[in-house]
């Protein structure tokens, strides 16, 4: 079964093939390393970005008001504070252009505590995130859930901020994602990048198919 961070590196596989994703960018999300959690280890559009939060924000504003489909990282949540009011600006756009702009853009953030990370890797942004108007936010608890909310993330023609929980990043689930093998073992061999050089290292992406969580309906897990 696939991590979490496996879970999302194959979400925006399916979406850089399939939904039109252009950019995956942000600090150490392209080659080599492909992201510190390995989120975007290994996909065809992922490069690096400055060390600048609110570079990364207004680039992803730019590109997508000029008709592309970025997913912007945000390395760790602690350091977003910072573009707040492009955050906000990035939200109003549809509203207050009644309906003329869209900005198809993903934003993505680890949050919480439990990676040893101190003062400065273990802030939530969640609750001041739902404050931000014209953003929908996700954070998923399964690594199903975030594969399946990804997809619904990156096709929704508004912000969608994605905040995966950094403690459960290295989880396993209990439920395939569709396309996946059943040999964890295999996955692990296809997608993760070898230790060391990994100049000439491709990843053996598996078919994965579309799944999507709907925003705003609940799973009920227990009756």
């Amino acid at each position: 079964m696939a991590t979490m961070a496996q879970a999302i590196r194959l979400a925006l596989h399916y979406g850089e093939e399939h939904l039109g994703v252009t950019d995956i960018f942000g600090e150490d999300v392209g080659p080599p390393l492909g992201g510190v959690f390995t989120c975007t280890q290994g996909l065809r559009t992922a490069w690096n970005s400055p060390l600048d939060e609110r570079g990364i924000i207004g680039t992803a504003m730019g590109i997508a008001l000029a008709g592309r489909k970025p997913v912007a990282e945000i390395q760790f949540c602690d350091y977003i504070f910072n573009a707040i009011d492009l955050l906000k600006l990035a939200g109003n756009a549809c509203w207050g252009s009644n309906g003329d702009y869209h900005l198809p853009m993903v934003v993505m953030t680890p949050v919480g505590s439990g990676i040893h990370g101190s003062i400065y890797h273990s802030h939530s942004f969640e609750s001041v995130m739902t404050h931000v108007p014209g953003w929908k936010v996700v954070m998923p608890s399964t690594p199903l859930d975030a594969y399946g909310l990804m997809l619904s993330a990156i096709q929704d023609p508004n912000p969608v901020m994605f905040l995966p929980p950094k403690a459960l990043l290295r989880t396993k689930g209990d439920e395939l994602i569709p396309g996946e093998p059943e040999d964890q073992r295999q996955l692990h061999t296809r997608i993760d990048a070898p230790l060391g050089d990994r100049t000439q290292w491709k990843p053996q992406w598996p078919d994965v198919g579309e799944y999507l969580v709907p925003f705003g309906k609940a799973k009920r897990l227990r009756e």
